[in-house]
């Protein structure tokens, strides 16, 4: 039975992505679904620049904040301490502190 309910279940995700992928397909193409990508309302110039600036300042503020040894350190405390209250997550990969790691080079990596 338990099988049956794991088919089921992975069946459906796949057809509501299947759903949502040829939904975003109408959107950017502007057919089958109601609302497309040139239909919404056009705004001046500089709104839409300052929107553009916003978004990509909060996303690059985020990364750069993330991408601190500081902050990886207490990622990792916390990880852990949350890791051993909620036993849900153990599945998640064990995080170690990089700073222990050589720093990160091209030379490093192999292709």
């Amino acid at each position: 039975m338990k099988k049956i309910i794991v088919l089921i279940y992975g069946i459906l995700w796949y057809i509501i992505f299947l759903i949502s992928f040829l939904y975003a397909i109408g959107f950017v193409g502007n057919f089958w679904v109601p609302k497309g990508i040139d239909s919404g309302t056009e705004t001046n110039f500089m709104a839409a620049i300052g929107a553009n600036v916003a978004l990509l300042s909060l996303f690059a503020i985020h990364l750069n904040v993330m991408a601190r040894p500081a902050f990886k350190e207490r990622w990792v405390k916390n990880m852990g301490i949350i890791k051993k209250k909620c036993p849900c997550l153990y599945h998640l990969p064990k995080f170690r502190n990089n700073n222990q790691h050589k720093a990160h080079t091209y030379e490093n990596i192999t292709f």
